[in-house]
This record gives C-alpha cells, structure tokens and sequence, in this order.
C-alpha cells in the first residue's frame, strides 16, 4: 500500500510542495523563455524529476477523492478530460 494513503496529513502536504515545487519551477522556465534565455541544466533536470514524481502523487490523489452525488441517489459523472458532457436541462418542468 502506498504509505501517502495511510496518513492524509502527510499527504496534503506533499501536495502542497508539489504544487509550490511546479509552480516555482514552471515560472522560472517562463521567465528563461521571455527572456529568450537558455534555460540552466538544473531547471531542465528538477522540471523532469518533478514530472516523474507528479504521477506517482496524482495517481495517490485519484484513487483518495472521495465521489459527491447530486441532488438525488445518481452517482456524480466521472469527468474524462478532452470530453464533452451531454446538455442537460436543469428547468423544472413545472414552470411557465
């Protein structure tokens, strides 16, 4: 078992460097790119590491998401990216 599902504190923590870790990172390289700037080796390797390692704390994180239901007893529809839900009208048909 991974040990990030067995203490959820720890976890939202790793999260949450993870995120600064990104973020950080991915503005530094923004800023190497507007500067028309190569970027340093460092930025290059800890960009790579840091998107290995994503996957690993993503795929903790999918499978820790608890599912809401709406309004109702119908489970919530699981939202693939790149997809397009069908139109649902949300009127109640007793209004003019």
């Amino acid at each position: 078992m991974n040990p990030l599902q067995e203490y959820p504190a720890i976890r939202q923590w790793c999260y949450r460097i993870m995120w600064i870790n990104l973020l950080t990172l991915g503005a530094t390289q923004a800023g190497y790119a507007v500067a028309e700037q190569a970027s340093p080796g460092w930025l290059k390797v800890a960009l790579g590491v840091l998107a290995y390692v994503s996957v690993a704390t993503n795929y903790t994180a999918d499978r820790n998401v608890t599912p809401t239901t709406p309004a109702g007893n119908a489970p919530a529809p699981r939202v693939i990216p790149g997809t397009i839900l069908p139109d649902v009208n949300l009127t109640r048909k007793d209004t003019p």
